[in-house]
């Protein structure tokens, strides 16, 4: 008490004029859920995208869904950084902009990719309209291209938080974004698959469980085939740090629960899909 220094700093935290969005500092819970949620949801709607253009039925009868569901979760997650920055404070994004920064190029991209998603939505929802199914794919390869450029910027967002020099030092981590997004992704598509599409598929739900199980499994030997590399290839003492320095509990729950026990159960018994997403959507969370 009385102290300037703790004034200044119960005054960042209250007011978040310092914040944790800052390169020397370690973020926190808020940056988590921000990433999860928007890596999820932006997941969603990339598979559900590529499910469109490759001619997924299922998909097709389930995407106005799961573009809605992703779309939400996505605000989700605009709505948990707005806390972590103060959005009293985030005119400033637009008064002094820095164009180089990777969290003001989130404020352009959420600008169009939102609206962008938005007439996705439509178009699924008036699909008997010729003018939708005139531009319906070209709508789709560019919906895939705004997620890519999004997990872009995510990527080059981490790689300037030099307090977690892991981030710095993984190889292609666009590529690590997008694979563990669809990860966390499919989990969430699947269990929404049972809470909604049960009945509105009726004979075509076994077959549409079984389209994500397969890409569940798939995209689950993606992310284990990087996790091997990453770990042949970045700096040895962080790596030594993860798998055994401290933070190897986080890291091992995260390898069993994300994708160990996933892939077992999905390749052993299409039964217990629910049982692997739930599995997964901790896993992801935890990694």
């Amino acid at each position: 008490p009385g102290s300037e220094h703790v004034a200044q700093a119960m005054k960042e935290a209250v007011f978040g004029e310092g914040g944790e969005i800052v390169r020397e500092s370690p973020w926190g819970l808020y940056i988590v859920n921000y990433m999860y949620m928007i890596y999820s949801g932006s997941g969603i709607i990339f598979l559900v995208a590529l499910g469109e253009l490759l001619g997924f039925e299922t998909i097709k009868k389930t995407a106005a869904g799961f573009m809605t569901l992703g779309l939400a979760i996505v605000f989700g997650g605009l709505f948990t950084i707005n806390l972590d920055l103060n959005i009293l404070h985030m005119h400033w994004m637009f008064l002094s902009p820095n164009m180089g920064a990777g969290m003001w190029m989130m404020l352009p991209l959420y600008t169009v990719y939102i609206p962008f998603v938005l007439f996705e939505i439509y178009l699924l929802i008036t699909n008997n309209h010729s003018l939708a199914k005139k531009i319906a794919v070209p709508v789709l390869l560019l919906s895939v291209g705004v997620d890519v450029v999004e997990y872009f910027i995510q990527a080059k967002l981490f790689n300037g938080n030099v307090a977690r020099h892991l981030w710095t030092t993984y190889p292609n981590l666009t590529f690590y974004f997008i694979i563990s997004a669809f990860v966390a992704a499919i989990a969430i598509m699947i269990l929404y698959s049972f809470m909604t599409y049960k009945d509105k598929l009726k004979n075509d739900f076994g077959a549409h469980i079984d389209l994500l199980r397969k890409t569940a499994l798939f995209v689950i030997v993606l992310l284990a085939i990087y996790e091997v590399i990453v770990f042949m290839s970045i700096d040895s003492k962080w790596a030594s740090i993860i798998l055994s320095g401290g933070l190897q509990n986080y890291f091992y729950s995260y390898i069993a629960l994300a994708l160990v026990l996933p892939f077992l159960f999905l390749s052993l018994s299409k039964s217990r899909a629910i049982c692997s997403a739930i599995l997964m959507v901790i896993g992801t969370y935890i990694g």
